[in-house]
């Protein structure tokens, strides 16, 4: 390579570590990989200083952006590399003024399986909720029913003189123990197809990428780790470029997103033919490692296993970087290959993994497990409670069931459980996925803890913590409730955060058959995922963060290998999942578009024929005969009674919890016409009513501007285009927020 060469290889391998939430001092290179010399500049040095010293703003004065300059010189060249970071403000402090009682019930019979949270929730001087750790005293005997008293160590960093209390209430019949029960189900991957209009259209550009992603790349740092020959393959960059600590989540998302484009009915044999192939070379990879003898049996990861043990050493981040989360993903994306491609390899591994999980934590303890899962980022594990039971179903252990159970947070599952609001301040895709963990859980020990949790974490950050796109958190970190208009900046709603708001809303909604669930998955998936894809041509970009500041612009992550990168491999072949439910006798039809559904047990064929978005009218083809209930949803935006008409003549239909029903024998040919007409609406914020987001009927309209002060747009009286989806008003365009994904847009305006 010519000096300049060099430069460039050297720039693109520099890592510094995750730039968006930076709370830690850095490592900054003084030399790069091949040669170069390194020397930086900081544009705000008070922040960040030239050899990567931290100081983080006081509390309540707000993050603070700046931009650090690699300067790389070798022979005669230069070459600059800039890094944009934002380092969060320290957090607010804060003393608890009252402990609430820590209450847990059960049958006097089923008293060996009693689980007293680690955690009570505090009440705090500055406003609301936390949860705290806590150290509860010896049980006393419990061999009648009653009512029981337990006190714990205080908790001296928030407020020594309060003495934490357990109430366990012991039945001898509890009265109150109806489960929810399954209403429906999610059709099989393969019997759903997304046909047309920007959903095909993203979901075509990310089939066309992963023909060409280098699958021996993916296998880079595992074969590194189990000392095998990498191929000559170039490795990952960004979080899974070698000196990364998080290296191997991407190979895990990407498993999932071949076995997802497996069922997409195209190219089925090419992406069938690259699964296998990664599958096979993770498989050579574990048992590498353990004929070497340097590892536990079972393991298999991208690093060896020294991160999970300064993990249970209590080794905070940036030291370590979340070993199960990366854990995590490589299990999902094995899980996937075989539940979705059949891949038995797969499973083989997975199970092997498994079993060293169970082996790991099981020694570890339950002091430590409760300490580790507290832990900001070097603690976030994903969703491993979520495949350790999901793999227990598959192939049941009771080793695997146990291991799930190891990853019980009380900080989060016992306040959620009892319907207290204590996220603010919490890292938001770091508690997500454990909600997800904690419905699979549910499904398979019955505990209704499990659903309560999950439940009211829904509602409390659906109700109180999302932007009008749906989307969660800014800098990562769920905010006050209903503070919105204060937190509009250029990291609002991480992508990550809502691909796990999704597949829980999913999960929650074959139980309750809510409307307002289906609702909100479609405000988020057209809003924010749609919205989140780069359109420039068959690539991998997501957006990491959804700016909704005034004058924000995508960014994404094609080389960065971020966690929403990762994310971003499976979003737009995932579209299909909500559009339809099945029970016996019903077909749900939750989202409306472009899609066709083959019910085999019904013997039917739905075409789903979308102008909705276009015309605000949807069409449903039918091919076979057959007699069952169609539900479509009734979308809580209207503004007047949708139609049907059946074979064009307007038809009746009963409306029930948010859908409107006509049951029937359907005929071939049958066609079904349901009219949704949009208009417009200002949708303000909870925290200052002047500021707020312009709907059309399910989408956030955005106006395209580069002002950098809110726009003041008065009365809604937009003007059409040739454009059934582009509108003019207060002299600028307004468009979809998956139009706006090149040039700059204001998602909240003045009114």
């Amino acid at each position: 390579m010519n000096p300049l060469d060099i430069l460039r290889e050297d720039a693109k391998a520099i890592y510094i570590g995750n730039l968006n939430t930076v709370d830690a001092d850095l490592k900054l290179p003084d030399k790069g990989k091949n040669g170069s010399e390194i020397t930086w500049v900081s544009s705000r040095p008070y922040v960040v200083n030239e050899s990567g010293k931290v100081i983080r703003p006081h509390a309540g004065t707000g993050n603070r952006n700046l931009t650090l300059t690699a300067r790389l010189t070798y022979e005669s060249e230069i070459l600059e590399q800039s890094f944009d970071l934002t380092v969060l403000a320290r957090e607010i402090p804060w003393k608890a003024v009252k402990l609430l009682p820590t209450e847990v019930g059960i049958e006097l019979n089923n008293i060996q399986k009693l689980h007293l949270p680690g955690a009570v929730i505090a009440e705090k001087d500055t406003g609301g909720f936390s949860a705290l750790s806590v150290c509860w005293g010896a049980l006393p005997k419990i061999d009648s029913p009653g009512t029981y008293r337990i006190t714990g160590e205080p908790p001296l960093e928030k407020q020594p003189k309060l003495v934490p209390e357990a109430i366990v209430h012991v039945w001898e019949k509890q009265t109150d123990c109806e489960l929810p029960k399954q209403l429906f189900k999610p059709f099989t991957l393969n019997q759903v197809c997304v046909d047309g209009g920007i959903f095909a259209e993203n979901k075509g550009r990310m089939l066309e990428y992963l023909l060409d992603v280098n699958d021996d790349s993916m296998l880079y740092n595992f074969r590194v780790a189990a000392g095998l020959d990498t191929k000559g393959a170039p490795p990952l960059t960004g979080w899974d470029a070698p000196e990364c600590l998080l290296k191997g989540h991407t190979t895990g998302h990407y498993l999932s997103a071949l076995a997802l484009a497996y069922c997409s009915g195209q190219n089925e044999e090419v992406y069938r033919n690259k699964l296998d192939y990664m599958v096979d070379g993770l498989a050579e990879c574990q048992n590498a490692m353990a004929a070497s003898g340097n590892f536990k049996k079972g393991f298999l990861s991208g690093y060896p296993e020294d991160q999970f043990d300064l993990l249970e050493q209590f080794v905070t981040y940036p030291s370590i970087w979340a070993p199960y989360y990366t854990l995590h993903k490589i299990m999902a994306g094995l899980l996937d290959a075989y539940e979705f491609a059949n891949n038995v390899t797969a499973l083989e591994v997975v199970s092997k993994l498994g079993l060293w999980v169970y082996n790991r934590l099981e020694a570890a303890g339950a002091d430590t497990r409760r300490k580790m899962w507290a832990m900001y980022i070097a603690g976030e594990y994903g969703g491993m409670n979520e495949v350790m039971a999901r793999l227990n179903k598959i192939s049941p252990k009771p080793e695997y069931l146990q291991a799930a159970r190891f990853f019980d947070n009380d900080l989060l599952f016992y306040p959620m459980d009892k319907n207290i609001n204590t996220l603010p301040g919490m890292h938001g895709n770091q508690h997500v996925p454990q909600m997800v963990g904690a419905m699979e859980m549910f499904e398979q020990t019955a505990e209704k803890r499990y659903y309560n949790a999950a439940l009211h974490f829904w509602q409390i950050a659906t109700q109180n913590h999302s932007y009008s796109i749906g989307g969660v958190g800014e800098g990562e970190m769920f905010r006050e409730p209903n503070r919105i208009a204060s937190y509009l900046t250029e990291k609002t709603a991480e992508s990550c955060a809502s691909y796990n708001m999704l597949k829980l809303t999913s999960r929650l909604f074959s139980y309750t058959g809510s409307s307002a669930m289906a609702d909100y998955f479609e405000r988020t998936l057209y809003n924010h995922i749609v919205a989140s894809h780069d359109q420039s041509g068959p690539t991998s970009g997501s957006t990491y963060f959804m700016p909704l500041l005034p004058g924000g612009k995508k960014g994404y992550d094609k080389t960065g290998n971020s966690c929403c990168h990762g994310t971003g491999l499976e979003n737009h072949l995932r579209y299909q999942e909500m559009i339809y439910m099945q029970s016996e006798d019903t077909l749900y039809v939750n989202l409306f578009m472009p899609s066709h559904l083959n019910w085999t047990e019904k013997g039917i064929r739905v075409t789903q024929r979308n102008g909705y978005l276009e015309n605000q009218a949807t069409e449903f083809f039918v091919q076979g005969a057959a007699r069952f209930k169609l539900k479509l949803r009734i979308p809580s935006w209207l503004d007047q009674k949708p139609k049907l008409l059946l074979n064009g003549v307007e038809t009746e239909y009963t409306e029930c919890k948010g859908y409107a029903v006509l049951e029937r024998e359907f005929n071939d040919n049958d066609l079904i016409c349901w009219i949704t007409p949009f208009s417009f609406r200002f949708q303000p914020s909870p925290d200052d009513a002047s500021i707020g987001s312009i709907m059309y009927g399910p989408l956030v309209m955005v106006a395209e501007s580069e002002e950098t002060e809110f726009l003041h747009i008065g009365g809604l009286t937009p003007e059409k285009t040739d454009d059934p989806l582009v509108f003019t008003c207060g002299g600028y365009k307004l468009r979809p927020n998956y139009m706006a994904w090149d040039y700059p847009y204001h998602a909240y305006v003045k009114q």
